[in-house]
C-alpha cells in the first residue's frame, strides 16, 4: 500500500495585532504537533500561506521564525527545515513604500512587471520587491529571496515516499494597496505558468498563495484557473480566516483549492 504524504498547512498568523492571542496560538499548534507525532501523524511538509506579520515589520518576523517556526520544526524533527515553504500574504507588505502605485498598469500584461524575465525583475525591484523587504530579509526557508529574482515565484520538486511532489510558491499580494483589494489582485500568469512547466513532471503538484481565486483581476481568474486544472494542482491558501474545500474546474480539467 502506498504510503501517504502528509503536510501540515498554517496561515495568517498576524503577528503583531495581538500578542497574548499569537503566543496562545502558538503553544496551542505546538502541542497538537506533538500529540499527532505520538500518534504516528508526521508532516512530511510544512507550508504557511502568508500574513505572517500583521504590519510587515521586522519585529514581527523575528517572532514568527524564533518563537514560532523553530520550535515548531524542532517538535516535528526529520529535517522538516528543509521541506518548509512559505509564501506572503497582504499583511506581509509594507504599504509605506509606494503607495500611490497604479495596480492597473501594473497589471496590464503590455507593462511587463509580472513576467519572468530580466526586464520584469527589473521593473518589480524598482517598485514591488522593496514593498516586501522585512518579509524577504526574514525569510529563513529554503526559498529565501526568490520572489525577488527574474522568476518571481519559486517551484520545487522533491522525492517524498518514491514519488515526486512539485512544490510551488506564487505572490498574490504583489498588487496589494489597501483594505479593497479584492478582485483586485494577481500572482502575475506568467510567473505562475513558468513556476508550474518547472514541476510538469511531479506526480503531485501544490501551489501555496495567499488570496483565494476570487479575489484576483476578473480578466485574469480564468486563464489562471485554466493553468490550475490543466496542471490538476491542489491549490492551498489562507486570507479569510476559514477552513474549507472545493472541487474546481479550469480548463477542462479539476483542480482541488483547500483554505
Amino acid at each position: 500500500m502506498p504510503h501517504a504524504i502528509r503536510w501540515l498547512h498554517l496561515s495568517d498568523f498576524h503577528v503583531g495585532k495581538d500578542d497574548y492571542a499569537t503566543r496562545k496560538m502558538f503553544d496551542y499548534i505546538l502541542t497538537h504537533v506533538r500529540n499527532r507525532k505520538l500518534e504516528g501523524f508526521v508532516p512530511d511538509l510544512l507550508f504557511i500561506t502568508g500574513d505572517l506579520a500583521n504590519k510587515g515589520l521586522a519585529s514581527e518576523y523575528e517572532t514568527f521564525w524564533l518563537e514560532f517556526v523553530s520550535p515548531l520544526q524542532d517538535e516535528i524533527g526529520d529535517g522538516i527545515s528543509q521541506r518548509t515553504f512559505v509564501v506572503p500574504g497582504n499583511h506581509d507588505v509594507d504599504r509605506s513604500k509606494f503607495p500611490a502605485f497604479s495596480r492597473e498598469e501594473v497589471a496590464k500584461p503590455e507593462s511587463h512587471y509580472l513576467d519572468p524575465t530580466e526586464e520584469g525583475a527589473k521593473l518589480r525591484g524598482e517598485l514591488l520587491i522593496p514593498r516586501f523587504g522585512a518579509y524577504l530579509d526574514s525569510d529563513c526557508s529554503p526559498a529565501k529571496g526568490a520572489f525577488a529574482k527574474q522568476e518571481g515565484a519559486y517551484a520545487h520538486c522533491l522525492t517524498l515516499h518514491g514519488h515526486e511532489v512539485g512544490v510551488v510558491g506564487i505572490n498574490t499580494a504583489w498588487l496589494t494597496k489597501d483594505d479593497k483589494d479584492e478582485r483586485q489582485l494577481t500572482p502575475g500568469k506568467p510567473l505562475l505558468e513558468k513556476a508550474l512547466d518547472t514541476i510538469k513532471s511531479a506526480k503531485l503538484r501544490i501551489v501555496l498563495g495567499h488570496h483565494p481565486i476570487d479575489w484576483f483581476i476578473p480578466s485574469q481568474q480564468k486563464p489562471i484557473k485554466s493553468l490550475l486544472g490543466q496542471h490538476q494542482v491542489i491549490y492551498l491558501h489562507g486570507h479569510l480566516h476559514d477552513a474549507w474545500a472545493e472541487p474546481s474546474y479550469g480548463g477542462g480539467h479539476t483542480y482541488l483549492a483547500i483554505q
